[in-house]
């Protein structure tokens, strides 16, 4: 976002960035510089909910980042407060295996902890994969088959690694991710060159697209649902339209449902 977005003119040629300086930001939230330079250094803790406001509406941004930004505030659990724990509810682990389509269950590092048959048919077989390589983002970055899978590959990356940085908030001191995001710089050009936008993004619903190496192009919805209890887990379900040639190309994948 320029000045000029918001109605200020841009200096010349010697602006250092595109973007909003300091100094324009503060006068647009309303905020002396001084005290927003301490809020951006990490100085002023606890900023109000009226300066997170201000702040989220002259940035423009969405519900996620703004959720996002009020948890950076508040600086999410006490240091050292242990990620969730990995086990999935038995209950939760027959309504996995009971569903006639895709569906999976992830934590909050994006790790695979169930799935269903189907699951496994239109992605990889996760039952083969060592446990701490059973991870939706680490999957579609390392692994060819996931370029050639997601017909937009690219849109699929970067959501996931929004959700990841979201998650960062909530468990800062996570040595499981720590490790995760070390692993996929130093394996991904494509993760080292999105992880620093510090996009955000919660577990949502959405359209999605496959292309199937036996059933072809497959037009999907998912569907992420937060899982009752403090285990950070998410529901993860695939459907296709009734009637259209995806459902028809789902039900073969799923003969069974």
């Amino acid at each position: 976002m320029g000045p000029g977005e918001v109605g200020l003119i841009a200096g010349g040629s010697l602006r250092r960035t595109p973007g909003l300086q300091r100094e324009e930001l503060a006068l647009l939230a309303g905020l002396s510089v001084d005290y927003y330079t301490r809020l951006e250094e990490g100085v002023a803790h606890q900023p109000s909910s009226s300066v997170l406001d201000a702040l989220a509406r002259v940035l423009r941004l969405d519900d996620d980042e703004r959720a996002h930004l009020f948890a950076l505030a508040e600086q999410g659990p006490a240091a050292g407060t242990p990620a969730p724990a990995e086990e999935v509810r038995a209950p939760v682990l027959r309504v996995v295996t009971s569903l006639p389509t895709p569906a999976w269950v992830c934590d909050h590092r994006l790790d695979v902890l169930a799935w269903n048959a189907p699951a496994e048919a239109l992605h990889t077989r996760w039952s083969d994969l060592p446990v701490r390589e059973r991870n939706l983002l680490r999957f579609t970055l390392l692994d060819p088959r996931a370029r050639e899978m997601y017909v937009h590959w690219e849109r699929v990356g970067r959501e996931l690694i929004a959700r990841l940085r979201a998650s960062t908030t909530h468990w800062p001191d996570d040595a499981r991710v720590t490790e995760l995001v070390d692993e996929l710089t130093e394996a991904s050009p494509e993760f080292r060159a999105w992880w620093p936008y510090y996009d955000v993004v919660e577990p949502g619903y959405g359209p999605v697209e496959y292309q199937h190496p036996v059933l072809g192009h497959l037009e999907l919805d998912y569907e992420m649902m937060r899982l009752a209890g403090p285990q950070e887990q998410h529901l993860l379900v695939l459907t296709a339209e009734p009637g259209t040639p995806s459902a028809e190309r789902l039900a073969r994948l799923c003969p069974d449902g």
